[in-house]
């Protein structure tokens, strides 16, 4: 029979070598798919915002002026 401080410490170094090849896997695959796609936007886009650079979205606030109160929420 294995003493138990054994058990613990090779459970220990399987655990460490599994979280270190999870890692080195996952950044392998992200610098795959960042070459082949960027995942950073452009600072144009930062700046216009990315619901409108990416998406075609913009928000008009003042059209809800009426449905917000002194308080800052909205009614129903």
């Amino acid at each position: 029979m294995v003493p138990p401080h054994c058990r613990h410490t090779a459970h220990a170094k399987l655990l460490t070598r599994n979280g270190n090849n999870t890692f080195a896997v996952s950044m392998l695959l992200y610098w795959i798919v960042n070459k082949l796609m960027p995942m950073r936007v452009s600072s144009e886009s930062e700046r216009i915002g990315l619901d409108m650079s990416q998406h075609g979205e913009s928000y008009n606030f003042t059209d809800m002026e009426d449905e917000v109160d002194d308080d800052g929420q909205l009614r129903y």
